[in-house]
């Protein structure tokens, strides 16, 4: 006389059997479901032993004991057949940083995600350098947040997720990608000092130059020629943490190859331009 008998049966509508992704029975009794379509399920179980259902997308999680009936149905959103299903995906610009925030309602096998990024038309590049770590298998939802520290302003940035299995199949979510444009001007406090490349360059006849601050200061940004003859000051004040830029025209001299040098407090650095005339 079998001491325990379980009866699954499955109304189904709209999809066959065989479109269900995973169904197990074990000593435990557990039977995980994962299918988007609406489906009833109907779970009689006689025994001393009690098992659960666990719902990956949508519905809710049951448990059952000896002699429990469970009628219950499951919908969701999206491709319930990606082995990750990213519920949110947003951009925001903070401090001069851009942070990625996402969430996902259930993961098969996840080693973790990567992120990708273009500016305007470019194609997509990995930005991070390390994998951000997933939660393997989890039927619950998780969050996850990267910080984008090298971006320029004026420029429009598209990122999407990426995640990567356990047996390394990568798999790119394209339909969940985030744009955010950085302003011109960032009035913000950034994180170190730093002189950027002027844009453009090479230029003829003006060029825009922008700096960063980290805490206030005397500030000089100086124009050199290639003999290393200081032929113009563009800066020479005290300014506090921010982002600047500062135009420079250089209507009034030859073309050719020019330095421009910033001396805050005692951080200091020169970079190359070029004027074609």
């Amino acid at each position: 006389m079998y001491k325990r008998i379980f009866i699954l049966c499955f109304l189904i509508t709209n999809i066959l059997f065989a479109d269900y992704s995973t169904i197990t029975i074990g000593n435990g009794a557990s039977i995980n479901i994962n299918k988007s379509n609406e489906m009833k399920a109907y779970i009689t179980h006689f025994g001393s032993e009690s098992g659960t259902i666990n719902v990956l997308s949508g519905g809710s999680l049951h448990s059952w004991g000896p002699e429990a009936v469970i009628n219950f149905n499951i919908s969701g959103d999206g491709d319930i057949s990606l082995p990750v299903q990213i519920s949110t995906f947003s951009a925001t610009l903070k401090n001069g940083i851009v942070v990625l925030k996402w969430s996902t309602e259930s993961e098969i096998n996840n080693s973790g995600f990567n992120i990708y990024r273009r500016s305007n038309i470019n194609e997509y590049l990995q930005i991070n350098r390390l994998l951000i770590k997933g939660a393997g298998s989890s039927s619950e939802k998780n969050n996850y947040l990267f910080k984008d520290k090298n971006i320029n302003s004026g420029k429009i940035y598209t990122y999407l997720i990426e995640d990567v299995g356990l047996d390394g199949k990568r798999t790119k979510h394209q339909t969940l990608s985030v744009k955010i444009k950085v302003p011109e001007f960032i009035s913000n406090h950034p994180v170190s000092f730093a002189l950027h490349q002027a844009c453009p360059n090479p230029f003829n006849p003006t060029t825009t130059i922008q700096y960063s601050i980290l805490k206030e200061v005397n500030v000089k940004l100086i124009i050199y020629d290639l003999s290393g003859t200081e032929i113009e000051t563009l800066v020479n004040r005290k300014e506090s943490s921010g982002n600047y830029k500062v135009n420079w025209n250089a209507s009034k001299y030859a073309s050719g190859v020019y330095f421009y040098k910033i001396e805050a407090g005692e951080f200091t650095d020169f970079k190359k331009c070029m004027l074609l005339k």
